[in-house]
């Protein structure tokens, strides 16, 4: 009857303990600031890091489309952290999105992957027109929620 008891009693304990873990779960990267000014945050610091040394470009352009990437994780509730340029712009295509908000971000996200997989090696003038143009389209979708 002991062990029949303490079997119950153990069983409840991990029941409640299961019931509080599932209701703990955050939202995809949860932080405290909202998508929209953690992107801004982000943009601006890699904007001062001055990385748009030859050397520095494929750092500088992986953190570009990661700002992109988080962002839409966030305001989309779906891990497109891992997804490949052409996936992220199928997903966003999916989501009614403007086409021109989708065609700048994939010369942007596909400028990136040149940079990073191809080696190439595009100007300053041309890396800070990537960063407007992120900057410019979080502003866009920003102001239409």
């Amino acid at each position: 009857a002991g062990g029949a008891l303490l079997a119950i009693i153990l069983g409840i304990m991990i029941y409640w303990y299961w019931k509080k873990y599932k209701k703990r779960e955050l939202p995809l990267l949860h932080t405290n600031l909202s998508p929209f000014d953690e992107a801004m945050k982000e943009l601006e610091a890699l904007r001062s890091k001055n990385l748009l040394q030859v050397a520095e470009l494929k750092q500088f352009h992986t953190g570009l489309s990661q700002v992109v990437k988080k962002y839409f994780t966030r305001t989309k509730q779906v891990n497109l952290l891992n997804k490949t340029t052409g996936d992220l712009l199928l997903n966003l295509k999916q989501e009614n999105l403007d086409p021109g908000i989708i065609s700048g971000l994939a010369e942007i996200l596909r400028t990136a992957d040149a940079v990073k997989f191809a080696k190439f090696i595009p100007s300053a003038q041309e890396s800070e027109q990537n960063i407007s143009g992120v900057k410019s389209i979080l502003e866009t979708l920003h102001q239409k929620k």
